[in-house]
């Protein structure tokens, strides 16, 4: 994984290049709309997409090739994905990825540490399993804002476990099949959470444990050193 002084370098050099084919007339003879640039592109866009998943940066430079509404020629689309990179630069430089990042790494922290009480609670028999069920859609819920502040997801309607889950899936973070984990998952907790303990059993608990344990190993966000 390459570090953040790295990726400020390759971005900075890879804005100029884009600059510089915008501005040849190899480009502007041969390239009339900003599909047929794409394949000049593809490296900066496939940058963006595993350095800000789903942010402005991502979907902004997303656009001006996929864009319905307009389509810019080519040299222009380049020279937009150029600004493109400069502005992500600028952004990283000036502290506020590592701001985001420091939150979200708190959040991450913060629903460890409550699925360590979790396994707590289910190694003692004699507690119901309302209460691990509970503490593990509340470690979900910590571990899901920390997705939706890194990859800038934007979330409609009422925060919540499925709210999160679904403005993940549009930022293209998570599958539907995760949408489909995380609403069965909140359906426990809101079970538990409004005393409906006669549909609750002790494999329900261990069950929601394991599957989320195992989706905070897969879908935590990663970050350059």
């Amino acid at each position: 994984m390459i570090s953040q002084d790295e990726a400020i370098r390759w971005a900075r050099d890879e804005s100029q290049r884009l600059r510089e084919l915008a501005q040849s007339e190899d480009v502007r003879r041969r390239m009339a709309i900003a599909a047929q640039a794409r394949p000049l592109a593809a490296a900066a866009l496939d940058f963006l997409h595993r350095q800000a998943p789903g942010s402005g940066f991502d979907i902004s430079a997303e656009m001006i090739f996929t864009g319905e509404r307009y389509a810019p020629e080519a040299w222009d689309a380049l020279q937009r994905l150029a600004v493109i990179l400069e502005d992500w630069t600028t952004y990283v430089e000036q502290g506020l990825a590592d701001a985001v990042g420091r939150e979200a790494r708190a959040r991450i922290e913060a629903s460890t540490d409550l699925m360590e009480q979790v396994q707590q609670l289910l190694d003692d028999r004699g507690v119901h399993p309302a209460a691990p069920i509970m503490l593990a859609g509340a470690a979900l819920e910590e571990f899901l804002r920390s997705l939706v502040i890194t990859h800038s997801a934007t979330v409609e309607g009422r925060a919540g476990l499925q709210a999160y889950g679904q403005a993940l899936a549009k930022a293209g973070v998570l599958s539907q099949q995760d949408v489909k984990n995380v609403i069965a998952w909140a359906g426990l907790r809101n079970q538990a959470a409004h005393g409906e303990f006669e549909d609750l059993a002790r494999a329900n608990a261990v069950l929601m444990a394991q599957g989320v344990n195992l989706f905070l190993q897969q879908k935590g966000p990663v970050t350059t050193s």
